[in-house]
């Protein structure tokens, strides 16, 4: 995760909203969220499909993409942890309680 407020962090993924941000204040309000999606779905081929990145020797991501070797399956694999480990169940606010203390973390919520 990226830690809130570092945006540094996760640079390539700011950029993509930076150049989105960009050309959406180029055009008009949309008449429905249908012709907003077309204009979304256009701009995201533009982007990946045509555009020059500098990061990838003014290739469009499309032409360096290669296919992970791994495939999905589509099922997330079941954890498995050490025998005689104890599990703590993470509260949706981030909080933990362990010996009757309460630890809180918003990277920790869900």
């Amino acid at each position: 995760r990226t830690a809130p407020g570092c945006p540094g962090q996760n640079a390539r993924h700011e950029r993509m909203h930076r150049s989105l941000k960009v050309a959406m204040s180029h055009h008009d309000v949309f008449g429905s969220l249908p012709e907003q999606q077309a204009w979304c779905s256009g701009w995201r081929n533009e982007f990946n499909q045509e555009k020059p990145h500098e990061a990838h020797g003014q290739q469009p991501p499309a032409k360096i993409w290669t296919p992970s070797p791994r495939r999905w399956d589509g099922k997330v694999p079941e954890v498995g942890y050490p025998e005689g480990a104890k599990l703590y169940k993470v509260g949706e606010k981030g909080d933990l309680r362990l010996n009757g203390r309460t630890f809180l973390s918003a990277a920790l919520r869900g």
